[in-house]
């Protein structure tokens, strides 16, 4: 496996600071960002972005993970409240739109609770703005709206996570940490990047196919493509890639 090394991140974390975030919720999501921020490799760059009725950033732009900045990076998730309403537009407008690291892939983990009424704005400027980026979703709280997540997941290239309900006999912080390791795992195992689908004589057949922007196999989880034809017929289907950051065809 040593062989699909991962190419450098910039690390993009989106947190929700709305009121309906407050207690657990927000407690949980500063855990995530700690133990993600506690993974990020040397040669990442990371940075945090909170919502409610607007959006705020821990910097400029990326910052280096160093210990001193990962530092800094605790103390401004520390200080983090919740209140106010939820301008998801924002938050999602603040981690795509900013210019990218061609040495870098981004990686915009976003967390919230989704209790929006806007929920095909969001998922809209997550599909014009996407680029070449990849969002996750972490879904936190009692009661998610997972329709937002899974459609802003598919949206972005990513797969959405759920926290489970906090009870006695579970402890929500080992929850979280199987998300994050989980969401570790699949970034750093990435079987085929950049996947296109070449339908050959079939593309005037094949029609609505889903997710329009397709995510990297990793080692998890198959992809799965689905779509619809007009009528039957026969040729060949080409999957393109790169493994390894090199080109592969099938």
């Amino acid at each position: 496996l040593s062989s699909f090394a991962r190419r450098p991140l910039e690390m993009v974390f989106v947190l929700d600071c709305s009121g309906s975030m407050d207690g657990e919720p927000i407690t949980q999501a500063k855990h995530a960002i700690r133990r993600g921020l506690a993974q990020l490799r040397p040669d990442d760059t990371f940075q945090i972005i909170d919502f409610a009725d607007r959006a705020s950033t821990f910097a400029p732009r990326p910052l280096p993970n160093t210990p001193e900045n990962r530092k800094k990076g605790h103390d401004y998730v520390n200080d983090l409240r919740s209140a106010g309403g939820t301008n998801q537009l924002a938050g999602i407008h603040a981690a795509l739109s900013t210019p990218g690291d061609d040495l870098r892939t981004r990686y915009v983990v976003f967390m919230t609770d989704g209790f929006i009424g806007n929920d095909e704005e969001v998922i809209a400027l997550t599909r014009r703005e996407i680029g070449k980026a990849h969002v996750f979703s972490f879904g936190v709280g009692s009661s998610v709206n997972r329709y937002l997540l899974d459609e802003v997941a598919i949206a972005g290239r990513g797969y959405a996570e759920y926290m489970r309900a906090h009870t006695a006999e579970h402890n929500a912080s080992e929850d979280m940490n199987e998300l994050v390791e989980r969401f570790y795992t699949r970034i750093g195992l990435p079987f085929l990047t950049d996947i296109e689908i070449d339908w050959g004589n079939l593309a005037s057949a094949v029609s609505d196919a889903r997710p329009r922007a397709l995510p990297d196999l990793s080692a998890l989880q198959p992809l799965v493509l689905h779509a619809r034809y007009s009528r039957a017929g026969e040729g060949d289907v080409t999957i393109k890639g790169k493994v390894g950051g090199k080109p592969r065809t099938q």
